[in-house]
């Protein structure tokens, strides 16, 4: 069962959602009663789960920090961090380890929602290869008004593209305009933007159904 918390913060969200929406064109077979419904019987957890973190390791965490601050408007979520000592060599089985590093608050969850985690490691580990096919942890993804313009703020901040600008309609759905790209080190990040079916105007809310982008 969802707890109390969790019950209340998707009910605020779905309200939104069909406040924006009035209609139910972007949603036609749902409705805000089913919704909640759903959630009740299938939405939480008793273990009390959260999305807090994605933990990003870079060469310069400064610098990694400063182009996701310019080009999204992430914002530090708390000082800085810098770990050292018998318990975080406990923590990551690491002798000798130091970590420097921020949070970032992401755009859009406000000042308690989940943060990026940029850490710097000395020592570092290896480089891995970072296709966008390799296994593991693959991209983070950005919803955003205009995907080019966004793309010209992250080459002219230090990124660069990965792939190509694609337009696609995903059945049931909408169209969605995406593209990967790369950070100033290389990690893969999605811009994506979403219109509602049969022109009934843009969104950038998320599809009842999610996007495997």
């Amino acid at each position: 069962m969802a707890t109390a918390e969790q019950r209340g913060f998707l009910r605020e969200v779905i309200a939104e959602a069909f406040a924006a929406d009035p209609w139910n064109e972007l949603w036609p077979h749902e409705s805000p009663r089913s919704m909640l419904s759903d959630i009740s019987k299938h939405g939480g957890t008793d273990l009390g789960a959260k999305y807090a973190h994605t933990n990003l390791i870079a060469r310069d965490w400064r610098r990694l920090a400063t182009f996701y601050e310019r080009v999204f408007g992430c914002t530090p979520a708390s000082q800085e961090r810098d770990l050292s000592g018998k318990w975080i060599e406990d923590a990551t089985t690491i002798d000798g380890v130091h970590i420097r590093g921020i949070h970032l608050l992401l755009p859009g969850w406000g000042s308690s929602g989940p943060t990026l985690e940029i850490f710097q490691y000395s020592p570092q580990g290896p480089e891995l290869s970072k296709e966008i096919n390799r296994l593991g942890f693959g991209h983070i993804a950005f919803r955003v008004d205009d995907v080019e313009a966004v793309r010209r703020a992250v080459i002219a901040n230090g990124g660069r593209d990965y792939g190509e600008q694609v337009t696609t309609r995903i059945p049931g759905e909408g169209a969605i305009t995406f593209v990967y790209m790369a950070d100033p080190e290389g990690n893969i990040i999605e811009l994506q933007s979403w219109a509602a079916e049969e022109s009934r105007g843009t969104t950038n809310r998320p599809p009842a159904s999610s996007w495997g982008g």
